[in-house]
């Protein structure tokens, strides 16, 4: 029975709430009178903004009165101004979940917010989905629906909520989270918030699910498509697309391969529902079942060759404009295998239904290249709907009914462009259903990586059968399958390299002028009109021109006109085809400073009295023998009068016709009607035939034509694994795939899901590849790990041979060249009082009075045999007191953090020992005021001396060389080569050495350099060497104490030597309790080129924060805006910063002060990823990190406290760079203007119109990329046109390769990919003064910017300027001057590169320079 459903039109306003503008999923805004072709054609019409957000966008912008919401794949939302891009809000919604956890390379790294959310404007909020990583470790994370405030961002109360449960219909087989993304858009349906879900490239077990989330009440109910199995596949995918609604409680999915259902009416649907659209519905209690279906009769075969029939969403016609009285409720679905099928919504059709076991459906059309997208519709002009041929074409087929009634599509005309897989789902924009005014949108790419992205707009009604391109804007990368939103004028696009775009007009237009419709011309005649248009303010218009079948005859020109003014061009229409034609008058006006191009549209029409063959030729290709291709020809009435038909004319075999009108058919004018043709060879060879229809005014033929083949195609892929065996971490192997057609015809690859990382496809083999007989691909695949461990993947290939899947498995290890870091309680010394080092020096007091510090070596040693060698300096005050060297008895209780008396004490006094003192203040009981003396530890009046040596040099003047050793068995001293001392002392058999130093109300400073102990032949680190130990840290047994339970301290341990990053592991157990509860502790990872180690604030700062680095925080105190008093953070911290700046914080933690916790963390790239007992808790990336750091533990606390330490400390360096030789050597090649001088590479001099590059001879693999460098600009004229660093691909370029001059920075034509520091406006970069990262080809000069940056960019042409530009780690290019961050950008590089530099300069010019080059890989 059918229902009764009245369909409205796209909403009445140009908000954009929902995936493809309405629940039909039509596309269609018909409330854009701002973009209309004419206006889309301007020269006021462009880039608005380009907004950059956190993550890659998947999802389609939604737009709402003045804001665009989008949201991201790490699982960042946003609310952005619709106008400027400017960010009026933005919120995480958790972390985001890793890709490489299931395998599937299909999008990576992150897996976040995919589908398109949905705005409730009864209540505010916008519903988005999101994969979050918050489960116990990555194989649990959780799916949630989000409400989030349009005006704030804010979370609704008591949301998320869980998508969790078990569908009704299956309850033996609960929703897994895992296995499952969901791509479809949401829908919103009477308070219910809808989702759909489909798997990871196939991956894991996983059924196509449906969930209803009630708004009110957050229950949720779940519908599952394959009922009584749990991995039988049969996801959602609906690329660019989403669930589908024509009313209330009537729901429409469209699934993909899985378990095939049976043979069955549409009505009850099976259980089993792969390859199939399916109507839901709902009942009172927000139960959901499915109630119809329709799956092609060849459903196995699809599942077989993974032909998913719902690889894009199904669209409803709007019933106004689409349907009969028979068959009013329409719909339209395409699939991988190329078929159109135009549905009955009220009758599916079931499987296998139609005559001799075939569909029944309304029309089915095809096979055409094939679909990975949603179609979109127009209902003006009598109905169109636009599919997306994967690299392949767009195509529209235009709405009419056939001679027997029935509801039918023709293909009306098709884009001369092709556009590459991952092209994503068109939108269609009009002033209502007005002639001329509708404009196709759909964002393209050349392939999988989503490369060379653009926006697109096309001529909604083709012409001559043809798509007219408008124009095109640059994306850079893009998502895959995405769509555009339009709304108020303004059309919106996210991209994969995590950019907002928006396009409109940023003005109103300099001259208004109106459509102009001529009417009803026939053939060879002639229509005129004339278009008024009328100046909004002063302008000059200096051309007006047209193009056939229009011609303007335009005033004479050039013609100035102020506001208000108008200029009238006559126009004549002269159609030499019949039907509709439209053209643009173009105005070239000067506006200010500007001239540009404005536009209005003519239409006309062509009248031919009679019947018109719409393709006059239908071609069905090559065909195998006994398979079918469906396509249509259509005829239209092309007078003004009706035309009655008198005859009609079939053709033979192997061609078939159906709905060929009945003679005395009538048609009125501009009527068309479709004829169905099929083509079945039974045998080989070419095959003609013909269709016609007569009337009064002659006959109207479509010739038939098609080719008959033999055989069949055989995918192969050699070979059937890929092992790379071991490979160093940071390193990378290619391998080959070879992908043939071993067959006599072609195939076409339907399923290629690469492995996920750490094995790369830079360039993967694209779905929808046509691969001809004998024909081969080649598919590199690198194993690039930058970690150690065991991986194994696999590269999923399906084709249409009908011999299903191939799995290639891979595989490969990866091993550790970083080194390890020495034991944190190995032997260190320990820094307290006022002792610090000084660059290499152990400084033991400023020059101050009243100051002590002492530095004591952690592990006992034995005396004999012992000796040790040091420079001392002593000097710059007053004079006083002295240094010692001090052997303290390990037997007795002596802390390392152990101070002694101040002044004549020399910091040792007190402490139990022996000491050899250098003593520049005469007390009481001294020789003199410059004297080396053996003491012991003495009494209130100073130290107690054995023996004493006045006989020296001043040790106020210079330095001086120590010796003392016990080798003789006596305790002897040297200074200057001399010894002045020899004295039998009782040692103590086990000592602590120790370094003292004091100042009283005179003072100097006191330091000793080049320290050297050895103890029985085996020597000690010196000071400043290995862990130094500084404020209230020190070793104790196994564990290093950082702070003990007491207020207001800071510790730390900081290894002193460098290591690399990418790479490094760390583990310790850590404790904190013992007090009152604060503050913290932390790992730190301090930048070597600002910071020394030491100790930072104490508190909050838990003695990390104000030194220059990165930290992972372990807090037990609120703090840095976090509520909570038990949290971790990922952080950045700086000199004179007041607190930390953080990347990542998790509160959802075990509680850190009860016990001992286990913390693991791993550095992969600029990745910081954290574990606590064994579970990952946060993951950040964190630009600011170096490629080497001194790594420590700190600790602090504040007005509360507690002991913070950390054992069975274990640090494993990251793999080693190796570094490049720099300029002069001789493998590098200058070119062109380039001279290097030095290690200076002058690139140009401050001439007009110079090119220069100098290219690194040899490839080096980016993925460890860390390169540093000096830029100067300057010396010339106006400032022109810039540099680059470039990374040039090997594959392509050469040593001797030399770009463009002027705008193409010596760079265009290079391929490859730049780091461009520019200063002169490049094409749509205004500014001249900004830094990119950019591939060759496209753009205003040949140069293809990805990314810009104008923000914390210093003045490029003053002064010289300190870049660092480094691979991130994930896919990335970080780009660093004078120490700022200025761009972190998602970037394709080739898996080896040439290092190199180029510059250029125009008819204005600069010197170009490049020096102390440093680049490490």
């Amino acid at each position: 029975m059918a229902a009764s459903v009245l369909v409205a039109p796209p909403a009445a306003h140009a908000d954009n709430t929902t995936i493809a503008k309405d629940v039909l999923r039509t596309g269609w805004d018909n409330q854009e009178p701002g973009l209309t072709p004419s206006t889309v054609v301007g020269a006021n019409f462009g880039q608005l903004f380009k907004t950059p957000v956190q993550g890659q966008v998947y999802a389609q912008p939604l737009v709402v009165g003045s804001t665009v919401v989008t949201a991201t794949e790490d699982n960042w939302v946003y609310g952005l101004d619709a106008v400027t891009g400017a960010v009026k809000w933005s919120r995480s919604l958790g972390a985001p979940w890793p890709a490489a956890t299931t395998g599937c390379a299909d999008l990576t790294p992150n897996i976040g917010s995919t589908s398109t959310g949905v705005y409730d404007a009864s209540s505010g909020y916008t519903y988005i989905s999101t994969k979050t990583n918050d489960g116990p470790d990555a194989n649990h994370p959780n799916w949630y629906l989000h409400a989030v405030n349009l005006t704030t961002g804010a979370e609704k109360p008591g949301w998320p909520i869980k998508i969790a449960g078990t569908p009704a219909n299956d309850p033996d087989h609960p929703f897994n989270a895992k296995d499952v993304n969901n791509r479809p858009g949401l829908l919103l349906m009477n308070g219910v918030v809808y989702l759909a879900f489909g798997g990871h490239c196939d991956y894991g077990t996983y059924v196509g699910w449906v969930a209803g989330v009630n708004v009110s009440t957050g229950v949720t109910n779940l519908w599952s498509d394959e009922v009584g199995v749990s991995n039988k596949l049969a996801g959602i995918w609906h690329a660019g697309g989403g669930i589908m609604s024509d009313g209330n409680g009537r729901m429409f999915v469209a699934t993909g391969n899985g378990a095939t259902p049976p043979n069955s009416p549409g009505m009850p649907p099976p259980k089993q529902l792969s390859q199939s659209v399916i109507r839901l519905g709902v009942d009172a209690n927000g139960v959901i079942s499915s109630k119809d279906f329709f799956s092609p009769s060849n459903a196995a075969v699809l599942d077989q060759n993974d032909q998913d029939f719902g690889s894009g969403g199904p669209v409803g016609l709007p019933d106004q404009y689409f349907g009969t009285a028979s068959v009013p409720h329409l719909m339209v679905q395409g699939g991988k295998d190329g078929r159109v099928f135009l549905l009955n919504r009220d009758n599916l059709g079931g499987k296998a239904q139609g005559a001799n076991g075939g569909d029944n459906v309304v029309q089915q059309l095809g096979p055409y290249h094939g679909f990975w997208s949603r179609p979109a519709v127009y209902g003006g002009e009598g109905g169109y709907i636009y599919m997306l041929q994967s690299t392949s074409q767009l195509l529209a087929f235009k709405y009419a009914a056939t001679g027997d009634g029935k509801p039918a599509l023709s293909l009306a005309g098709n884009s001369a462009e092709s556009f590459g897989y991952t092209s994503g789902s068109p939108i269609v924009t009009s002033d209502g259903t007005t002639p001329g005014s509708a404009v196709v949108w759909l964002i393209g790419a050349d392939g999988p990586a989503g490369n060379g992205g653009r926006l697109c707009a096309y001529r909604g009604v083709p012409v001559n059968k043809q798509m007219q391109q408008l124009r095109c804007f640059t994306l850079g990368y893009v998502s895959k399958f995405s769509s555009p939103a339009s709304s108020n004028g303004r059309v919106y696009a996210g991209t994969r390299d995590g950019f907002v775009y928006g396009f409109g007009q940023p003005t109103t237009s300099s001259l208004a002028a109106p459509q102009l419709d001529l009417g009803n011309v026939a053939l060879g005649a002639n229509g005129t009109g004339t278009v008024t248009a009328t100046a909004t303010r002063t302008i000059t218009i200096s051309a007006v021109n047209t193009a056939a079948p229009f011609t303007a005859t335009p005033p004479t020109l050039p013609v100035t006109l102020s506001a208000g003014q108008t200029i009238s061009v006559p126009i004549k229409f002269t159609p030499t085809v019949p039907g509709p034609a439209s053209g643009l008058l173009n105005f070239t006006v000067t506006d200010g400073a500007n001239t540009g191009t404005v536009a209005t549209t003519l239409v006309g029409n062509g009248i031919k009295p009679g019947f018109t063959a719409n393709t006059p030729v239908v071609d069905f290709g090559d065909r195998p023998v006994g398979s079918s291709k469906v396509l249509t020809a259509s005829f239209t009435n092309t007078g003004t009068a009706n035309e009655t038909v008198t005859a009609t004319t079939s053709p033979a075999a192997p061609f078939s016709v159906t709905g060929l009108p009945a003679t005395g058919t009538v048609l009125a004018p501009g009527q068309t009607i479709a004829v169905g043709v099929s083509y079945v060879p039974t045998t080989s060879g070419p095959h003609t035939g013909s269709l016609s229809i007569s009337g009064a005014n002659g006959v109207a033929t479509v010739q038939l034509k098609g080719q008959g083949v033999t055989g069949g195609a055989e995918l192969t892929i050699d070979p059937g694994e890929l092992d790379f065996g071991t490979v160093p971490v940071g390193t990378s192997v290619t391998k080959t795939l070879t992908v043939a057609n071993a067959g006599n015809l072609g195939l076409t690859i339907t399923k290629a899901a690469p492995p996920t990382l750490p094995f790369v496809v830079d360039t993967p083999l694209p779905e929808s590849q046509a691969i001809g007989p004998d024909d081969e691909l080649a598919i590199q695949v690198k194993f690039t790990p930058t970690q150690a461990g065991t991986f194994t993947g696999q590269y999923l290939i399906s084709s249409d041979d009908g011999h299903g899947a191939h799995s290639i498995p891979v595989r490969g290890t990866a091993t550790v060249t970083g080194a390890p870091v020495p034991s944190i309680v190995g032997g260190s010394w320990v820094l307290n009082g006022s002792a610090s080092m000084d660059g290499t020096a152990l400084q033991l007091t400023p020059n101050a009075g009243d100051k002590v510090g002492t530095a004591i070596y952690s592990n006992p040693l034995p005396s004999a045999n012992l000796t040790a060698s040091f420079t001392a300096q002593i000097g710059g005050g007053s004079g006083a007191d002295g240094l010692a060297f001090a052997l303290l008895d390990a037997s007795r209780s002596i802390g390392l953090k152990s101070v002694g008396g101040g002044g004549g004490g020399m910091g040792v006094q007190n402490l139990p020992g022996v000491y050899v003192s250098l003593d520049t203040w005469q007390g009481a009981n001294d020789p003199s005021a410059n004297f080396i003396g053996i003491a012991t530890t003495g009494n209130a009046a100073g130290l107690q001396y054995l023996a004493t040596a006045t006989n020296i040099p001043n040790l106020r003047t210079g330095t001086h060389a120590i010796v003392v050793s016990t080798a003789t068995g006596k305790l002897t001293v040297s200074i200057d080569g001399t010894q002045v001392l020899a004295s039998t002392v009782a040692l103590p058999a086990s000592t602590l050495l120790a370094f003292g130093g004091g100042t009283g109300g005179a003072y100097d400073r006191h330091a000793v350099s080049n320290v050297a102990v050895t103890s029985g032949g085996t020597g000690i680190p010196a000071p400043g060497t290995g862990w130094r130990y500084n404020g209230s840290a020190y070793p104790n047994g196994d564990e290093a104490i950082l702070t003990a339970a007491q207020n207001n301290l800071a510790g730390s341990a900081f290894y002193s030597t460098p290591v690399n990053t990418n790479g490094l592991k760390a583990s310790f157990t850590m404790t904190m309790g013992g007090g009152s509860g604060g503050d913290g502790m932390s790992f730190a990872l301090l930048d070597p080129a600002t910071s020394a180690g030491g100790v930072g604030t104490a508190g909050s700062g838990v003695g990390v924060n104000g030194l220059s680095g990165v930290a992972v925080t372990f807090r037990t105190y609120q703090g840095s805006g976090v509520a909570s008093g038990n949290w971790i953070g990922i952080a950045t911290t700086k000199p004179g910063a007041a607190d930390f700046t953080y990347v990542a914080t998790n509160t959802q933690l075990t509680d850190m002060r009860t016990g001992d916790h286990q913390v693991q963390i791993e550095v992969v790239g600029l990745t910081v990823i954290v574990k606590l007992d064994g579970v990952q808790v946060l993951s950040g990336r964190v630009p600011a990190l170096q490629a080497t750091a001194l790594v420590g533990l700190t600790g602090g606390t504040g007005g509360v406290n507690d002991v913070h330490a950390a054992s069975n400390v274990q640090i494993t360096s990251g793999a080693a760079l190796t570094p490049l030789a720099a300029p002069p050597a001789a493998n590098w090649k200058a070119n062109g203007s380039t001279v290097v001088n030095g290690g200076t590479v002058r690139l140009t001099g401050p001439v007009a119109m110079q090119a220069g590059t100098a290219i690194y001879t040899t490839p080096i693999n980016p993925a460890r990329l860390n390169a540093s460098f000096t830029i100067r600009i300057g010396d010339g004229q106006g400032g022109a046109d810039g540099m680059t660093f470039m990374l040039v691909d090997p594959a392509a370029g050469t040593s001797s390769s030399l770009g463009a001059a002027g705008g193409g920075l010596g760079f265009a034509g290079i391929p490859g990919v730049a780091v461009c520091f520019v200063t002169y406006p490049q094409g749509s970069q205004a500014s001249n003064n900004f830094i990119g990262i950019a591939t060759t080809g496209g753009g205003a000069m040949g140069v293809n910017f990805i990314a810009t940056a104008t923000a914390g960019v210093p003045n490029l042409r003053a002064g010289t300027h300190n870049v660092q530009v480094r691979a991130g780690g994930g896919g990335d290019l970080v780009v660093t001057i004078d120490g700022t961050t200025v761009l972190d950008t998602l970037v394709t590089l080739p898996s080896t590169v040439l290092p190199g530099f180029s510059g250029g300069t125009g008819g204005w010019y600069d010197t170009h320079e490049a020096s102390n080059i440093n680049i490490q890989y």
